[in-house]
């Protein structure tokens, strides 16, 4: 399960959720689609991808803090 959001993290969380998840991403990952159901909120897709294993490798999809490694 993902990382909680901190009140200082939640803008950015949100930011990105509002200009590029809703925009390119929502439709099809927001009920699932290719396996990762990001939902319909910035809360849900925190939760869905921040220190969560892929089905890739075993990779994380969003390592805090480290771009590339995400």
């Amino acid at each position: 399960m993902g990382v909680c959001v901190d009140e200082a993290e939640a803008p950015r969380v949100r930011q990105v959720f509002d200009e590029v998840i809703s925009v390119r991403c929502v439709s099809c990952h927001g009920r699932g689609e290719g396996g990762l159901v990001m939902g319909f909120s910035s809360q849900s897709f925190h939760r869905a991808v921040v220190g969560v294993k892929s089905s890739c490798q075993d990779r994380v999809y969003v390592v805090p803090g480290d771009a590339e490694a995400s």
